[in-house]
C-alpha cells in the first residue's frame, strides 16, 4: 500500500510472495490486463513495484472495512478499543478480588499463628 500524490487515494500492489519470502527470489505481482483478466508478472524485492490498482481514499476505506469484516475482525477500531477496555476492567476487578482474598488469608493465618491452640471443645467452638 502506498499513498498517492496530493491525497488522490491509495495504491494497492497485490503480490504473491509464496516461496520467495526472505530468499531474495522474485515475487509475483498481479496486473489487471486490458481485457479485465489478471496476469502475474515477476518482480524483485529491490525493484520499485507499481500498484496493481489505485483507488480513492473512500474506496480504500470501504475495501479495508470489507476485508476486516470478512476475516472476522472489527471494522471499527472504536469497537475494538471498547472491547479492550471492557476486558481490562474485568481483569482489574478480578485482580482486586484476588488481592482482597490474599489479604484476608494473610490476616487469618497470622491470627492463627499468634493465638494459642484451643484445647477444649468449648474453646474450639468459641473461635468458630
Amino acid at each position: 500500500m502506498t499513498d498517492q500524490l496530493a491525497g488522490f487515494g491509495v495504491g494497492i500492489a497485490i503480490i504473491n510472495h509464496t516461496g520467495s519470502a526472505g530468499a531474495g527470489l522474485p515475487a509475483l505481482l498481479m496486473r489487471l490486463a486490458e481485457d479485465g483478466h489478471e496476469e502475474w508478472v515477476e518482480v524483485h524485492p529491490a525493484e520499485h513495484i507499481p500498484p496493481t490498482l489505485t483507488v480513492p481514499d473512500d474506496v480504500g476505506r470501504a475495501l479495508l472495512d470489507s476485508l476486516v469484516r470478512h476475516y472476522h475482525g472489527a471494522e471499527d477500531t472504536r469497537a475494538l478499543r471498547k472491547d479492550y477496555d471492557d476486558e481490562r476492567s474485568r481483569n482489574d476487578r478480578l485482580t482486586g478480588t484476588l488481592a482482597t482474598m490474599g489479604e484476608q488469608l494473610a490476616r487469618d493465618v497470622g491470627r492463627a499463628l499468634t493465638e494459642p491452640p484451643a484445647t477444649t471443645t468449648a474453646a474450639i467452638r468459641e473461635r468458630m
